[in-house]
């Protein structure tokens, strides 16, 4: 699979981070805490009907994910 980075400045700089090909990132707020989410086919389920949810946050200075579930997309929530 082909990979693209998202580039993540923050205060002190910028992060790099390789995201598989077809994922969809979204910027939004937590709160007050800025964060990023992410979600891409999740590759464990043999039906291949449901996407992984990551959420990722600034924390200690690094990019670290702080949530991860499975999620069945809208379009195909009614087959």
């Amino acid at each position: 699979m082909c990979g693209f980075p998202l580039l993540v400045s923050h205060e002190t700089g910028w992060e790099v981070v390789q995201l598989m090909a077809g994922n969809e990132i979204e910027a939004f707020h937590y709160y007050r805490e800025p964060r990023y989410r992410v979600r891409q086919v999740n590759l464990s389920d043999p039906s291949r009907r449901t996407v992984l949810v990551r959420e990722y946050a600034w924390r200690d200075a690094r990019l670290q994910r702080v949530m991860e579930r499975a999620e069945e997309p809208q379009r195909l929530a009614g087959r």
